[in-house]
């Protein structure tokens, strides 16, 4: 990979559209000894939700909420783990010295005495979907139990982060309800109306601010981006904006593995165009994004089609 690829994947897009998870978290945190123990950030994969965690973190681990924070918060995923893997991860990410000794019953408890003599403000577990039963989930399902005890025995926020289907987690069980009682549901940037293009037009020109190629692609866009919001003014610009949000699905995951890929597939002086993003797509997204064609090539009837199928225009 580049070096210049590398620091472009390193870039984080912060706009409006994440102010308001932010605020939740900043409150769900802040008034944990009044609330019922934390949230929930739903979206589908790729949408964002796990940038929001680390982001939160990173800006506030040196603001501690009182003197005796030692460690403000942690960010734990458990993609392709088991949920006796996931209590190591979280032992791991708190600095137990032995995170992978012992069963789970001991592993939770020393979960808890951690974050009690760390004072851990907040736990973000990522991807929580994966650690639900593949049989089902009951209220006596052992990830239930577990997760109960997490929030009743400490003074942390849980937020809990997954796609959609987490959502079974709080619809089974009324006291996990009761205590996950704030849900966020993060849908992926659209076009369905002028805020939500401006919304895309925001994070696409955050995210080329440190992109270290010219894009002839983009800036047909340049002059749509202004004080408030507008109607696109001709096809020109359907063709490009519709395009690419339906070819990333409107996830930031997917805009930024398109971009890198096109930094592969050029050099340092080349321009981005329409072509090169033909070919980064096929070699980067397409079978990721489950379409069937590729929008930079196709015609912008059945690109509308399909973006208006897909919840991303209309």
């Amino acid at each position: 990979m580049k070096p210049e690829t590398e620091e472009f994947k390193k870039h984080y897009c912060y706009v409006d559209k994440f102010n308001v998870p932010m605020s939740i978290i900043e409150n769900t945190v802040k008034y944990r000894e009044y609330e019922t123990g934390g949230m929930m950030i739903l979206a589908p994969s790729g949408s964002g939700k796990s940038s929001i965690a680390s982001k939160f973190i990173e800006d506030n681990k040196f603001k501690p909420v009182s003197n005796r924070d030692i460690k403000f918060g942690i960010y734990v995923e458990a993609s392709g783990c088991s949920l006796d893997e996931f209590l190591t991860e979280i032992l791991r990410q708190l600095s137990d010295p032995k995170p992978s000794y012992g069963n789970m019953g001991p592993k939770v408890s020393r979960i808890i005495s951690l974050i009690d003599s760390l004072n851990v403000r907040v736990v973000f577990l990522d991807e929580i979907q994966v650690i639900l039963p593949t049989t089902g989930i009951y209220p006596n399902s052992k990830v239930v139990k577990i997760l109960k005890e997490l929030v009743n025995k400490t003074s942390a926020a849980w937020v809990l982060i997954g796609d959609p289907s987490a959502r079974s987690i709080i619809d089974i069980d009324s006291q996990i309800r009761e205590r996950f009682g704030l849900i966020h549901n993060l849908e992926p940037f659209n076009c369905k109306s002028d805020e939500d293009v401006y919304e895309l037009l925001e994070y696409t020109f955050e995210l080329l601010r440190k992109y270290p190629r010219k894009s002839s692609y983009f800036r047909v866009l340049n002059n749509y981006l202004d004080e408030g919001v507008k109607p696109i003014k001709s096809n020109r610009h359907e063709d490009h904006l519709y395009r690419f949000c339906l070819a990333t699905l409107g996830k930031p995951r997917l805009m930024r593995d398109l971009l890198c890929e096109a930094i592969e597939l050029t050099d340092e002086d080349a321009q981005v165009t329409n072509r090169i993003l033909q070919n980064a797509w096929t070699r980067r997204v397409g079978e990721r994004s489950g379409l069937s064609f590729n929008p930079f090539v196709a015609s912008m009837e059945k690109v509308k089609i399909e973006m208006t199928a897909r919840n991303l225009y209309g």
